[in-house]
């Protein structure tokens, strides 16, 4: 889920990474990811999270 938000992201902004455009790319009803996030805040923290843990390792392996 991380992934598909990230990428939505990517093509739309931080902005565009919504529930309603979470559930358009994965083909999921919307109370079903409530099980998997809480809520907007969480989503959107969990893609910062993955975001900024994919900088550091890229920084960490840059001389």
């Amino acid at each position: 889920m991380v992934t598909a938000a990230a990428q939505i992201a990517d093509e739309y902004g931080m902005e565009g990474v919504t529930l309603a455009a979470l559930v358009a790319k994965l083909g999921m009803r919307s109370p079903s990811l409530y099980n998997h996030i809480n809520g907007q805040s969480g989503l959107t923290g969990d893609v910062s999270d993955s975001l900024s843990a994919t900088h550091s390792a890229f920084l960490a392996g840059v001389d």
